[in-house]
């Protein structure tokens, strides 16, 4: 496939929701102090979108030629997200495993995606690991809002605000991405969905719903994808 056949998500997501408003800027993340998963203030969008644009390379091509760029120490910082982000669950759901190590897992594997955009990014594999970042930092949020809530009771608000922001920059970047997988568009599409229902945004919720289900039609999640555009 041609990166430069790829509409941006993003256009696609302006449209759908012009009619109240535009789509969020980059803000500030969750205190890092508060939480290890939070991570460094801010989020500098990946120039893949770009990259891909300009580039005679398809998106795999892309992200083939950043991996085979890695140092040894991104490498294994890669390597590391992928096994941590296989075993943890996207919906949290029967388990088969205890939840005290899912968090843990979910704390590292924030920890090693901060690192890795941090020292390796600027590449097409920025997308994917915005993409996990995201997703963790989503399926953390009930615990993330039970830690804040213990420690610091009046910061609650402006903490969980800033965390969500933080979620949904990462999301729109993912999606964004000219040199990501489909699955994880869909999956970074998804992390937008839940955290508008979080915001008790359902205008946005609906918005977002419906490009998902518009672009990927056989996501694997449709049905809760539907059963939460219905609420």
């Amino acid at each position: 496939m041609n990166p430069r056949s790829i509409l941006p998500v993003s256009l696609l997501f302006v449209a759908l929701v012009a009619s109240y408003g535009c789509v969020p800027t980059a803000g500030s993340s969750a205190d890092p102090s508060a939480d290890p998963s939070a991570g460094p203030s801010g989020v500098t969008k990946s120039p893949t979108v770009a990259l891909a644009a300009s580039s005679n390379l398809s998106p795999a091509e892309l992200r083939a030629a950043a991996e085979a760029n890695l140092t040894a120490e991104c490498r294994s910082l890669l390597d590391t997200i992928r096994r941590l982000d296989e075993g943890i669950p996207r919906m949290f759901l029967e388990l088969k495993r205890k939840a005290a190590d899912i968090n843990k897992d979910m704390v590292d594997c924030s920890s090693a995606c901060e690192s890795f955009l941090a020292s390796c990014g600027d590449s097409a594999l920025d997308c994917e690991i915005e993409g996990v970042l995201g997703r963790v930092l989503l399926g953390r949020y009930d615990r993330y809002r039970d830690e804040v809530q213990k420690r610091t009771p009046d910061d609650l608000d402006v903490s969980l605000a800033k965390y969500r922001e933080k979620i949904r920059v990462l999301g729109e970047s993912a999606a964004d991405c000219a040199s990501a997988e489909p699955s994880r568009q869909a999956e970074a599409l998804r992390v937008l969905v839940e955290v508008s229902k979080r915001e008790r945004d359902f205008t946005k919720l609906r918005a977002t719903a419906d490009l998902l289900l518009a672009r990927f039609p056989d996501y694997d999640l449709r049905s809760h994808i539907l059963f939460t555009r219905g609420r």
